[in-house]
């Protein structure tokens, strides 16, 4: 009688994990399509702002090229976002999107083709140019595509020890790219487009409100204040974000997190907010989705609230007592 009563719990135990197996991995789809469908919402007003430049150009604006070469610009931005966002959209997804991207880039040439007519072949001399920014172009050549393509608006890697700073038009609707780094202290004062982190230990990140999305990987023993409307923390761990965020953040295979709410003030902060479109009265910060963690009844524990007590307040003073605990004299 007893082993038939065991084996009814059991059964009874099975039953239950199973139902509550399937309510975690719900629950974890959830918590994705959140981060799919406000992909979907951004990646597709992109796409149709694109259009709309496209169909509003007409032949004989002389400010043509500077106009293909900004909608050339916001076509690499837009592949930029995709390839930050294949994380989490299926295969289908992405290629759909790439097919996207591809006729209107193929939009992009037809027009320019039509509306600014190639320079017939000759010989003749020219000289070359090299921009502050590296990039290599013909001083005769009109062309809006004559301009070697960059990867990122910024990008800096391979610092220790340094004080990075992004000031005002530095920073502004940019998308920063930032990678390996070792006892630096990150300092944007603007509103950057989107900020990307890769590789980074020991250091100090302070951003003003970045319009869209902020993707850190690979992180370690690090403080943020950081504000945007999606955040994606990969392979990180030992990490205080005192965070801004408009949507749910997203945390994957990380651990040792704390959160904090968002606390920057700074001279033009509240214009920053202002021309960064980010909503200021609508904040995240406590709702984090693990996508690690599939228990639906409890909080996952790789990531945790900052108590109030512990919370960093006067900022000012707390660079300046990093600086001098973190950075070599």
């Amino acid at each position: 009688m007893e082993k038939i009563e065991a084996r009814l719990e059991q059964r009874d135990k099975d039953r239950k994990a199973k139902l509550e197996e399937k309510q975690e991995i719900r629950n974890r789809d959830a918590s994705k399509s959140e981060g799919i469908e406000y992909f979907e919402v951004t990646f597709n007003e992109k796409v149709r702002e694109i259009q709309n430049n496209l169909n509003n150009l007409e032949q004989g604006d002389t400010n043509l090229p500077s106009t293909f070469t900004k909608i050339g610009t916001s076509l690499q931005e837009l592949q930029r976002y995709l390839s930050s966002s294949t994380f989490f959209l299926n295969d289908r997804k992405v290629q759909k999107c790439q097919e996207t991207l591809k006729g209107l880039t193929a939009l992009l040439e037809e027009r320019k083709s039509k509306l600014i007519p190639k320079k017939k072949f000759g010989f003749r001399n020219k000289t070359l140019v090299v921009a502050k920014d590296a990039q290599i172009t013909s001083a005769d050549d009109t062309d809006a595509s004559a301009t070697t393509k960059k990867l990122f608006d910024y990008s800096v890697h391979d610092k220790s020890n340094e004080i990075i700073s992004f000031k005002g038009s530095d920073a502004n609707e940019k998308d920063l790219t930032v990678a390996n780094l070792d006892a630096c202290l990150l300092d944007i004062e603007g509103h950057p487009g989107s900020l990307h982190l890769k590789n980074i230990q020991n250091c100090l990140i302070i951003s003003g409100p970045v319009s869209r999305s902020i993707f850190v990987e690979n992180c370690k023993n690090t403080t943020f204040q950081i504000a945007c409307q999606q955040l994606r923390l990969h392979s990180s761990r030992e990490c205080d974000i005192y965070l801004h965020v408009t949507s749910r953040g997203i945390i994957e295979d990380s651990s040792e997190i704390r959160v904090a709410p968002y606390s920057l003030n700074y001279d033009g902060i509240s214009q920053d907010w202002i021309e960064s479109k980010l909503p200021h009265d609508r904040n995240n910060w406590n709702d984090i989705a693990d996508f690690n963690w599939l228990s639906a009844e409890q909080k996952s524990p790789n990531w945790n609230v900052i108590e109030e007590a512990k919370r960093v307040v006067d900022w000012d003073s707390y660079v300046t007592e990093w600086k001098e605990k973190h950075m070599k004299s």
